[in-house]
């Protein structure tokens, strides 16, 4: 009978461990390996192609393009600053210009597709920012990062601030680009569109995201929908697959019990 209720609870896990393998595989959990920098970030990388990424970006088509100080919300509890004067050409682009600024919609050196999205943001080298500012403390950051600059690229630094109340916290091009290399062997420098999802260190927030690049080329990107990057709500599918895989392992256990008490083996 011990032999009994060996086979028993195998089966049962066996079972089990079915329905969350399901889940996981429904939910598409690991699309790639999270890469932690210096300072305890964990970025989650992965190349795109016209404008692909595994959340949702905001939506820029609805903004006018153009260059110049101005402020935005592109999306319901976001703001988006743009500093600096004309010289400084930050601002709301679509299209890219070859030597000035790469759609993060299209690979490097090819033109955008003609459906979907076209806007996107650029900070300009030097002298421009963009400022993105929510209404509601945020854990991480999501972001397409068009043709990652990394040093030592003409000393580029394309880097996104955030300022936290633990103090400032930086993504670097380089950061990025040494995700890319861990995730895929190898990175050639602006060579590859990114979509990236950035999460902070447990119990570090913030509320203000600045862009920016020290030298030329500048930093194109499109923010992604405000969210927790790091938490992903099953689908009702996969709820019933984990509520069925646990359900047999409670019956499982129930059923080896009651065999016990058959035999005297624990008291009813």
């Amino acid at each position: 009978m011990t032999h009994a209720i060996r086979a028993t609870a195998r089966h049962t896990a066996a079972l089990a461990l079915i329905g969350l393998t399901s889940m996981g595989s429904v939910m598409g959990i690991a699309h790639a390996t999270p890469f932690t920098i210096a300072n305890g970030i964990a970025l989650t990388v992965g190349a795109s192609t016209n404008g692909a990424a595994p959340f949702t970006l905001d939506d820029l088509d609805s903004t006018t393009t153009g260059i110049g100080s101005r402020s935005f919300s592109p999306a319901p509890g976001l703001t988006v600053t743009i500093a600096g004067t004309s010289s400084s050409l930050s601002g709301v682009y679509a299209g890219t210009a070859p030597g000035v600024y790469t759609s993060p919609f299209a690979a490097p050196g090819s033109t955008p597709p003609a459906n979907g999205p076209t806007n996107y943001l650029a900070a300009w080298a030097n002298s421009g920012t963009i400022t993105m500012t929510y209404g509601t403390a945020q854990t991480g950051f999501d972001l397409l990062w068009g043709s990652v600059d990394a040093s030592p690229l003409g000393n580029v630094a394309n880097q996104l601030t955030f300022t936290t109340p633990q103090g400032d916290y930086s993504v670097t091009g380089t950061d990025v680009a040494d995700a890319l290399a861990s995730e895929y062997g190898s990175y050639t420098t602006a060579s590859r569109n990114a979509w990236v999802e950035i999460a902070f260190p447990a119990g570090v927030t913030f509320t203000t995201g600045t862009a920016s690049a020290s030298s030329q080329p500048a930093f194109e990107f499109v923010p992604g929908r405000a969210s927790n990057p790091t938490i992903e709500t099953p689908e009702p599918s996969s709820i019933a697959l984990l509520s069925t895989g646990l359900g047999l392992i409670g019956l499982g256990l129930i059923t080896r019990r009651r065999r016990a008490e058959a035999w005297g083996q624990i008291p009813s």
